[in-house]
């Protein structure tokens, strides 16, 4: 089955647009580098590569930030336009296949009869899903801002919101702990998820199906094959079966209580470019580095996101830097770099950071270098370093270097 995914377009347009205008013409007479077919083999370990429902293609291509995989399976191929968004469509192929045994089990089987097939027809014509928006609208191009008092109030309105008959039925929130009990996100793109969890909710909520009950009718419980496959732990610390009202009451609280004012919270929790768990994984991480100033300066960053693949963006941005706080240097405070962000370190190091998995020596990307490289003098500072989430290419490497950068990749998900 075809998954429909969103194009990287407008997160990529976005940085060549602005590069250009904060930098002017990239150097003459500079060699640049076209994106090229990069292999899986020599970028993911095997047990990420290959498993027994999922196989990754060998030809990844690379657009000179991200790279885009091709995941083949029994259930169907998919697209995934990150590294980190191949590990989450990864552990959904297996999370689908314990939804498959839970659906053509005994106990689920009389639950159907129990609660009445014709009710849950019924309920297919009866019930708008609240998530019905989200799935096929792939444009980028979207509201953003709505009224921020009525969501906040929990008044209803918002695309990810329950609407009454789902919030009444019960069935919105049995959609929601079946997400949590398979380990997804309820609100993924992912259209094949969506769909196994509407069959489970409908049966959930008409027969009293609970996700207790569909943990035992597995052999072995829910239990999903995906301990090679790391990187999808993120969910854990974020409660998904939390309505999206609950989720924002309790995401102004965390923001408010950081020092982020009331108006400026609540134009970034108005902002449905970010799904309510990416909004709560981004607010989690800037929860985890207290102390840290400016860090209403990162939610300032966020809140003109337009794109759902921007706000995963961004949303990993903040994650990336909570672990450097954590683990490499405790961040000073959060600064403007332009319409980016950046950090000041204990050391007074400049700190930018990106979530990228490859990073080619482009036009664009020497002029945004060159625009970080004056910002970062300016502003003072020992080192400048750059840290990536995967790798830059050698040339890349190189040119970064010269301009007096420490450039640092993590590899994550490399051999």
């Amino acid at each position: 089955m075809r998954v429909r995914m969103k194009s990287n377009a407008l997160l990529i347009g976005a940085i060549v647009h602005i590069a250009l205008m904060v930098a002017g013409p990239a150097g003459a007479g500079v060699a640049y580098e076209l994106p090229q077919p990069l292999k899986a083999s020599a970028l993911l370990p095997d047990a990420t590569r290959k498993g027994p429902l999922h196989t990754v293609d060998e030809v990844v291509h690379n657009d000179g930030y991200l790279n885009i995989y091709t995941i083949t399976s029994p259930l169907g191929e998919f697209k995934a336009e990150s590294t980190a968004e191949l590990l989450i469509r990864i552990h959904e192929i297996y999370a689908m296949d314990a939804m498959d045994k839970l659906s053509s089990s005994q106990a689920f089987s009389d639950a159907l009869v129990q609660g009445g097939k014709e009710m849950v027809d019924t309920v297919t014509g009866t019930i708008t899903d609240p998530l019905g928006t989200i799935r096929g609208t792939f444009s980028g191009v979207g509201k953003i801002f709505t009224r921020a008092g009525d969501r906040l109030a929990g008044n209803g309105g918002g695309k990810y919101d329950d609407n009454v008959a789902a919030s009444v039925s019960g069935y919105a929130g049995a959609k929601r702990e079946y997400a949590k009990a398979f380990g997804v996100d309820p609100y993924t793109s992912n259209a094949a998820v969506q769909a196994r969890l509407d069959r489970l909710a409908k049966a959930g909520f008409m027969a009293n199906l609970t996700t207790t009950a569909a943990k035992v009718a597995i052999p072995g419980g829910v239990g999903l094959a995906v301990s090679a496959v790391s990187g999808v732990g993120t969910l854990k610390d974020i409660d998904v079966a939390m309505p999206p009202s609950d989720m924002r009451r309790a995401n102004k609280e965390k923001l408010e209580q950081m020092g982020v004012s009331k108006g400026m919270a609540e134009l970034f929790l108005e902002n449905e470019a970010f799904t309510p768990v990416q909004q709560s994984l981004l607010v989690a991480a800037l929860a985890d580095m207290p102390g840290v100033g400016g860090r209403d300066v990162f939610v300032h960053f966020a809140i003109p996101t337009s794109d759902e693949r921007l706000a995963f963006f961004r949303q990993r941005m903040a994650r990336m830097f909570a672990n450097y706080h954590a683990t490499v240097d405790p961040l000073e405070r959060f600064e403007a770099v332009g319409q980016f962000v950046a950090a000041r370190t204990s050391k007074g190091n400049r700190l930018m950071l990106f979530p990228l998995d490859y990073l080619l020596w482009t036009p664009q990307a020497e002029n945004l270098l060159r625009f970080f490289t004056e910002d970062a003098k300016k502003a003072g500072g020992r080192v400048m370093e750059l840290r990536l989430g995967g790798m830059a290419s050698p040339d890349a490497k190189q040119h970064i270097q010269a301009m007096g950068w420490k450039v640092m990749e993590l590899r994550e998900f490399l051999k």
